[in-house]
């Protein structure tokens, strides 16, 4: 920092040095001035600036370059960082320290949190005041994306939806960061597009600019959405008005709102582009690496769960089609098949032609599957209702209503669970119907304990190595009465409850199926 020049007629400029290199100064009061984060000045007991070091200089300008500028009082007035300075002046007179913690704008426009600690000392034999300016902005900015990215976090897993989600994502960041108005685009890969899914902003003035947005549309690799989507990369404008419609396609619509800095940030999941974030400031702002690295954490972080909300959103909705789908389809096919059936039982006392059985069985193994279809579609995918159950007791219970005149079942078990009930007797019918109808009517079905959960074997032909997998899939059965539907229905309420299953061979060599994960009550 070089002396100013004197000005004869501005009486009001004051001399005063560079303290840079001062060693002196350096362990005036509590303060480390010699910090390289610090801005420091020296001040009469009335507050003019004497003394200053190149920090001060560089980040809030040359107060002796500035009419009023070296006052204490009025630099402090003019950050807008502090609004009660004669007060705080007066502590410092009376010979008390001051410590606040302000946001202070800078003389680039960006924004500096700092902690300005100031206090009266002797120094060569003056009453002087010391104030020092600790830069905390990196400090606060990852203290605060922490904060964001904790917030987001519970955001997207709290939601029963994931636009919900999104929706408090947008309004966390905007309450964390200086963003004004943030908004989510969606592609849709058929239309090689991105659509508006949603926006957040708590200034009702943006709201006509929200609107008008939700109509609007952007192919792949045009406008700020769509190249932010090709590129997989964030893109700053300083200004969005001031740029051509072929730059920002709504360039009108944010010079009518008063929008001004636009940043777009992608959500990535994996190698995809699950989302893409865009967010606007109010003034021009040329690119602040901190504020958009800070959306982009959050970005970065938001793409898996983004994902995995959209997945389970895809499902419920698939869920429901099913649901309705079975639905339908059994009552479509029940009303003709009571009316088949009726007819049968009528004629049936006419004739005693062998083909009347073979109808009358055909049309109990239709009633059969159409059950089997509807428990399939409704099991659902979650388990909302527990209770304690005696393992023991529901097995027996689930025994008598499985057809076994000669078959032979041994419980060595009294184990105690949590589970749904009713979902519970039909993994466990369902499996003991499946040993009985393959391994004859002669087999042997034990059920035991595992150390989290239970098995239920058998003695019969067993399954291959090879099979085991595929015998939970929808529609495999190597039975000619069964439908293929019996295992599935078991697989998806093991994964409501939240356990696994797996198949094994027995002690018999027959097959084992293992159920582990169960909730055991000691």
């Amino acid at each position: 920092m070089t002396r100013p020049e004197q000005d004869g007629a501005a009486s009001n400029r004051h001399e005063w040095t560079d303290i840079s290199d001062r060693v002196d100064t350096c362990t005036i009061g509590t303060f480390d001035t010699g910090s390289e984060s610090s801005a420091v000045c020296l001040c009469t007991i009335n507050g003019t600036i004497t003394d200053a070091n190149q920090s001060f200089v560089d980040w809030f300008g040359d107060p002796g370059q500035q009419p009023g500028g070296s006052s204490l009082d009025q630099w402090l007035a003019a950050t807008h960082a502090v609004g009660d300075t004669e007060r705080l002046l007066d502590r410092l007179r009376a010979g008390e320290s001051v410590r606040r913690e302000l946001s202070v704008p800078g003389s680039s426009g960006e924004t500096r949190r700092v902690v300005f600690e100031a206090t009266p000392v002797d120094f060569d034999g003056r009453q002087l005041i010391v104030a020092v300016c600790h830069d905390i902005t990196d400090q606060r900015r990852t203290e605060q994306r922490h904060a964001l990215l904790a917030e987001v976090s519970r955001a997207i897993g709290t939601a029963e939806r994931y636009e919900q989600g999104l929706e408090r994502t947008l309004q966390a960041i905007c309450r964390y960061t200086e963003w004004t108005y943030g908004e989510v685009w969606t592609p849709d890969n058929g239309a090689g597009e991105l659509t508006y899914t949603l926006g957040y902003t708590d200034n009702p003035e943006l709201e006509p600019f929200r609107a008008k947005s939700t109509s609007v549309t952007f192919a792949f690799g045009e406008g700020l959405p769509g190249r932010v989507y090709s590129s997989q990369s964030p893109e700053w404008i300083p200004d969005a008005s001031d740029e051509p419609l072929e730059v920002f396609h709504r360039a009108e619509l944010a010079a009518d709102a008063g929008l001004r800095a636009a940043f777009g940030v992608p959500v990535m999941a994996g190698d995809r582009v699950v989302a893409v974030l865009a967010f606007f400031l109010t003034d021009r702002r040329e690119v602040d690496e901190s504020l958009a690295q800070d959306v982009s954490a959050v970005a970065g972080s938001l793409g898996g769960l983004v994902e995995r909300k959209q997945t389970e959103e895809l499902i419920h909705r698939r869920n429901e089609r099913l649901e309705e789908f079975a639905s339908v389809v059994s009552h479509d096919l029940r009303n003709p098949l009571n009316v088949a059936t009726g007819a049968l039982e009528m004629v049936r006392d006419d004739t005693d032609s062998e083909y009347v059985d073979t109808v009358a069985n055909a049309h109990e193994r239709m009633d059969e599957l159409i059950e089997d279809i509807l428990v399939l579609a409704k099991q659902g995918k979650t388990v909302d209702s527990e209770e304690t159950i005696e393992l023991a007791e529901s097995i027996q219970a689930c025994w008598q209503t499985v057809e076994t005149p000669e078959a032979t079942l041994q419980v060595d078990t009294d184990r105690v669970i949590r589970a749904d009930r009713s979902r519970l007797r039909q993994i466990v019918e369902n499996l003991l119907r499946n040993a009985v109808v393959h391994g004859g009517p002669g087999t042997t079905v034990t059920v035991g304990d595992l150390e989290t959960g239970f098995y239920i074997a058998d003695d019969g032909p067993g399954i291959p190595e090879a099979q085991r997998e595929a015998v939970f899939d929808s529609g495999h059965t190597t039975h000619t009465d069964g439908n293929g539907l019996g295992l599935a229905i078991v697989q998806d309420i093991v994964t409501a409850h939240g356990w696994q299953i797996s198949v094994t061979e027995s002690a018999a060599g027959g097959a084992c199926f293992e159920i582990t994960g169960v909730d055991c009550v000691d």
